[in-house]
């Protein structure tokens, strides 16, 4: 490495740092995460390059379990939450137990699984509360509609902040993106078919059959939970900002 790419390594190293600080205001995270990738495609360079030599991070599974039969509403969370964080998810049942494996980088599987687990329960319990306080059963057809609108509102939001940010090409941030969210996808299915030894499918997409006050509801929930700030995985992508939906 000659000194020129050296310096230019080393400047792009402390606009990372900036991007991941917690104590910067958000402009200046932003910004500086933005120059970083930028700067990085002007010298011809990849987010490898700045990153210190050492053992790669391990690809894993980690299962998140629940009891009762498999619902579709749960399904599309995981589903969507885990492609957000460069994961792949999918659901295996058996007797009363479903289990829901989470595959990617440890760092990534981890907050997949704990951001899942606390979205359902937290759908779970807004349906629970709200079909009890209208004078419905605690978990009967109004709570499965508003669950379900509420996972159809998360998983359009997950969708769009992808897309924000694969679709807006021209900047280095985006197209380093774009790379990082396909190159996790083949490596996380190869891990499934190699690793594991299981096949897996796309869910197939069901329509609807709730409409009404419930699955409206759930919607408007789905908009407003929140999720994370800041989501980051580690030095190899760039920050997420997670908010509320505008």
């Amino acid at each position: 490495m000659n000194t020129d790419t050296a310096k230019v390594i080393d400047r792009v190293r402390k606009m990372l740092a900036l991007a991941n600080d917690a104590a910067a205001a958000e402009g200046e995270r932003d910004n500086a995460i933005r120059m970083a990738y930028a700067t990085l495609a002007k010298h011809n360079l990849t987010i490898s390059d700045t990153e210190v030599q050492e053992t790669p991070e391990a690809r894993k599974h980690e299962i998140l379990e629940r009891g009762g039969r498999g619902k579709s509403w749960e399904h599309r969370v995981c589903t969507a939450i885990a492609k957000l964080f460069f994961c792949e998810a999918f659901a295996s049942s058996r007797g009363s137990v479903i289990k829901y494996y989470f595959i990617g980088k440890e760092s990534n599987v981890i907050t997949a699984r704990g951001m899942c687990e606390y979205v359902i329960k937290s759908i779970t319990r807004e349906g629970r509360k709200l079909a009890i306080s209208l004078g419905y059963p605690h978990s009967g057809s109004y709570w499965n509609g508003f669950c379900n609108g509420a996972s159809v509102s998360l998983s359009t939001r997950c969708r769009e902040l992808r897309a924000q940010r694969e679709h807006q090409q021209g900047t280095g941030t985006d197209l380093a993106l774009v790379s990082l969210y396909e190159s996790e996808s083949l490596a996380n299915k190869e891990y499934v078919s190699s690793v594991m030894g299981m096949k897996t499918k796309s869910a197939t997409s069901r329509s609807l059959a709730f409409a009404g006050s419930a699955l409206e509801a759930g919607k408007q929930y789905g908009n407003q939970l929140s999720l994370n700030n800041q989501i980051t995985s580690r030095a190899s992508a760039p920050a997420l900002r997670l908010g509320h939906s505008k």
